[in-house]
């Protein structure tokens, strides 16, 4: 066996998926024991329980899809073992846990899917290792920390979906290297800092989703080069100044269309402190009471060399 697909089907006149299956249960973890298997296809069922790591085993399977059911638990980090694995599909669960660094290590990934679960932690830098990786979809869970710069090494990333998380920190300089970016959403987090010059060099994208931040300042005019953005949206933050007409004229959508004029920067005034005189005391010499010469002493006068002088001194008047 190669293929087990038992998920729904969609209908593409009616665009849904028609659960033909309904499976319910949990994933038997003899699955595992599958070891040609190349595509396991168990989406959008009824399932429950949490994920088998023992699926960590199929190391020649190429496609992994448990989407839309019930799973929960946390992702094992066993699956970073298949590294054959193009697309790995776990959206629409109820996954708690953080997201494993060791999927950094499915080097042939281009496909990967955890929106609307409840993850918490932050991003693994080490997914900035999947250099094959074209859609990275995170949004609607509960991931904090900052947005990793490693993010800005994906080359072949098409799509950056990361909206309706708590992210914290400044939009990385580094995703102005994303060349090949077309939809880029960071959309209701609490991202600060100003919207980086950088991003105008993604000229692929059409689709830049900012809002519901705290982002501040005035929006970069190299953002005026994206001649193929057609879905701009900016409110929700503290941003100000001028919106690139190039953005106006017609092409995108731009939500607001218009932002408040920056505040006037108030001059800096250098006050001197003024220098208080320091009342000058003069001191009053103490008057020395001049002794009485005592008649008896000055009897018998002795003659005394004055050094200073010619002149001699005596005893007695030493004491007045």
């Amino acid at each position: 066996m190669t293929r087990l697909n038992l998920s729904g089907r969609w209908e593409l006149q009616q665009r849904r998926w028609v659960g033909i299956n309904l499976l319910t249960g949990s994933i038997p973890k003899e699955l595992g024991n599958l070891s040609n298997l190349q595509m396991l296809f168990l989406g959008r069922n009824q399932l429950t329980g949490s994920i088998p790591k023992e699926l960590g085993n199929l190391s020649n399977l190429g496609g992994l899809d448990l989407g839309s059911n019930q799973l929960t638990g946390s992702i094992p980090k066993e699956l970073g073992n298949l590294t054959k694995v193009t697309g790995l599909y776990l959206s629409n669960n109820r996954l708690t846990g953080s997201i494993p660094k060791e999927l950094g290590n499915l080097s042939n990934l281009q496909m990967l899917f955890l929106q609307y679960n409840r993850l918490t932690g932050s991003i693994p830098k080490e997914l900035g290792n999947l250099s094959n990786l074209q859609w990275l979809v995170l949004q609607y869970n509960r991931l904090t920390g900052s947005i990793p710069k490693e993010l800005g090494n994906l080359s072949n990333l098409q799509g950056l979906s990361l909206e309706n998380n708590r992210l914290t920190g400044s939009i990385p300089t580094q995703l102005g290297n994303l060349s090949n970016l077309q939809s880029l959403s960071l959309s209701h987090n609490q991202l600060t800092g100003t919207i980086p010059t950088q991003l105008g060099s993604l000229s692929r994208l059409w689709e830049l989703d900012l809002a519901g931040n705290r982002l501040t300042g005035k929006l970069p005019t190299a953002l005026g080069n994206l001649s193929r953005l057609r879905v701009f949206h900016l409110s929700g933050n503290q941003l100000c100044g001028d919106i690139p007409q190039a953005l106006l004229n017609p092409r995108p959508v731009v939500y607001p269309r218009s932002l408040p004029a920056c505040p006037t920067p108030t001059p800096t005034v250098t006050h001197t402190p003024t220098q208080t005189a320091t009342p000058t005391v003069t001191a009053t010499p103490t008057q020395t009471a001049t002794p009485t010469p005592d008649p008896k002493k000055c009897a018998n006068t002795v003659a005394i060399p004055n050094p200073e002088s010619a002149s001699l001194i005596t005893d007695c008047e030493t004491l007045l």
